[in-house]
C-alpha cells in the first residue's frame, strides 16, 4: 500500500516536472527564436520613384523613414512575451527627429520624440536617400560609421523585442545579452 503511494507521487511529480521543462521551453523558444511576421503584408512604394536626389532631400518627410524601417525589417520586431510594451525606435535624420513604434508588425511614424525608446538610429537626408536607392548600401553606412544606431534599453529586453537580428543586419555586430538591464 505504502509503495502504490510512493509510486503515485512519484508519477504525479514526474508529470509536473515535465510540464515544468515544457512550460519553460516554450517560453525560451518565445522569448528568443519566435518572429511573428505581420498578418498583412504591407507593401509600400518607394518614395523615391522619380526624384532626383536634391528632390527626394527637399520633399523629405514621414514616408521615406517607414519605407526605410520596412527595408530594414523593422516590422519583425514584437512585444516580449506576455508584455504589451511594443517596440519603439526613435530616428534622428539630420535636424528632425521621427519616432517609430511596432504594433503586431505594423510600423507607425510620428514626428518627434518617443519615450521608453529602446534603440536611436542617426543618419542624415542624404544617408536615407541613398539607402533607398540601394538596398546594399544599408549596411554600408552603418558599418562606415555614416548612420550609427545607439542602444537605448538593455540587452535583455531588446533580445526579447527581437533587435537582435536587426542590429545585426545594420552593423555586422552582435548584441552581446549578458543578463545586464
Amino acid at each position: 500500500m505504502k509503495n502504490k503511494a510512493m509510486s503515485k507521487t512519484r508519477i504525479i511529480l514526474l508529470i509536473i516536472s515535465i510540464l515544468i521543462i515544457l512550460a519553460f521551453a516554450i517560453l525560451i523558444y518565445f522569448i528568443f527564436f519566435h518572429n511573428p511576421s505581420p498578418k498583412n503584408t504591407v507593401l509600400l512604394p518607394n518614395p523615391l520613384i522619380n526624384l532626383t536626389d536634391e528632390q527626394a532631400i527637399e520633399q523629405f518627410d514621414e514616408s521615406f523613414i517607414l519605407y526605410l524601417l520596412y527595408s530594414i525589417e523593422a516590422s519583425k520586431l514584437h512585444n516580449p512575451p506576455l508584455s504589451s510594451d511594443t517596440p519603439k525606435v526613435e530616428m534622428r535624420v539630420s535636424d528632425y527627429i521621427y519616432n517609430a513604434e511596432v504594433k503586431k508588425g505594423v510600423i507607425s511614424i510620428v514626428r518627434g520624440s518617443i519615450e521608453k525608446k529602446d534603440i536611436i538610429i542617426l543618419t542624415s537626408k542624404q544617408e536615407v536617400v541613398k539607402m533607398l536607392r540601394n538596398k546594399n548600401y544599408i549596411s554600408t553606412s552603418f558599418r562606415n560609421s555614416l548612420s550609427n544606431v545607439e542602444l537605448v534599453a538593455g540587452k535583455t529586453r531588446l533580445a526579447t523585442k527581437g533587435y537582435i537580428g536587426l542590429y545585426t543586419k545594420l552593423t555586422g555586430d552582435d548584441i552581446e545579452v549578458d543578463g545586464e538591464e
